[in-house]
């Protein structure tokens, strides 16, 4: 086994196990979230303050995919909402000044389509099949809590309003380069992967929503608010599709084995719900967080669980080795 092979074998193993490391910490929810008040993010994120890779000329984090450098939004964005829940505590200033870098970085890399702003992967995702550059609901909803914020502890009106075009990117469909899609004909879901044949992660449309929600708090735009309850009504309705057989699962997409999550994204799933109950009291939200609540800690849904996870992703792999691009 080559070494490579076997920082791989270890690093996914420890993923399965939920060991906590920089990209798969234990998220908790910020205990003191109020719905009506723009503080701490709805999770923890001190702990993506202190990024492990390497750094650009402005301070911004810079991620290795493939031998090469890419400013990745979703890293630079819980970067900067890391840094935010540090200066929140700490009130140093080395924080504070990570939450603009990280916020200058946003609106310095808006791409405008008419009157929307979009933040750009620029690589190829080959597990989705989606060729670059691609937006995504995640990015554009941390993207706006980051910018938010910093316009909160500065009143740069800049930060605000490049969050209001980001915002858009929400209205405009997958097919027209948006991450709005459908979902049994009038549910409104935001992708964090823009597939053809809808993906609908969990994780990152919740992600998104709070984003657009962070975004209403602090300008009251109708048009805002309207995206986030839409967004809320197909939570509600959808949210029982993500449940297989006690446990949580990744994405709803087109797949002969369910992609059932590991332990990280299955606790991630809990502190989610958990923040959403806090914004809006459900049966539904505390129906799921109860049964997969009880499912982390039951040995034998676990080891079912991610059996079936470990089927699922060989199965994706070989897909993806026959992945040709026009």
């Amino acid at each position: 086994m080559s070494m490579k092979v076997k920082e791989l074998v270890k690093a996914y193993t420890g993923v399965l196990l939920g060991k906590p490391d920089y990209w798969h910490p234990r998220f908790k929810v910020n205990e003191h979230l109020d719905k009506n008040v723009l503080g701490k993010y709805y999770l923890d994120m001190s702990s993506k303050a202190d990024y492990p890779g390497k750094f650009d000329v402005n301070d911004v984090p810079l991620l290795l995919l493939n031998n090469q450098s890419y400013h990745l939004p979703v890293t630079i964005a819980q970067f900067g909402l890391g840094n935010y829940d540090k200066y929140q505590t700490t009130k140093e200033d080395k924080y504070l000044k990570s939450v603009f870098d990280a916020a200058n970085w946003f609106v310095n890399n808006c791409s405008i389509i008419d009157s929307s702003c979009a933040w750009y992967n620029y690589y190829e995702n080959r597990l989705y099949s989606i060729k670059a550059p691609w937006v995504s609901a995640i990015s554009q909803g941390q993207g706006i809590s980051v910018l938010v914020r910093a316009f909160r502890l500065s009143q740069k009106q800049q930060y605000l309003d490049i969050a209001l075009k980001a915002a858009k990117i929400f209205e405009i469909p997958v097919d027209k380069g948006g991450v709005k899609t459908m979902v049994q004909g009038k549910y409104v879901f935001y992708e964090e992967y823009p597939t053809h044949a809808p993906s609908l992660v969990l994780n990152g449309f919740i992600f998104g929503l709070w984003g657009l929600y962070d975004l209403y708090l602090v300008t009251r735009e109708k048009a805002v608010l309207h995206s986030y309850e839409e967004g809320l009504k197909t939570l509600i309705h959808i949210l029982p599709y993500y449940n297989f057989l006690g446990w949580s699962r990744y994405d709803l997409y087109n797949s002969h084995i369910p992609n059932v999550t590991n332990i990280f994204y299955h606790r991630l799933h809990i502190e989610q719900l958990k923040a959403m109950n806090k914004l809006i009291e459900k049966r539904i939200f505390l129906k799921y967080l109860t049964i997969w609540g009880k499912s982390e800690g039951n040995l034998s849904v676990i080891i079912l669980s991610q059996a079936v996870k470990i089927l699922q992703k060989l199965s994706v792999r070989k897909l993806c080795a026959n992945v040709r691009y026009e």
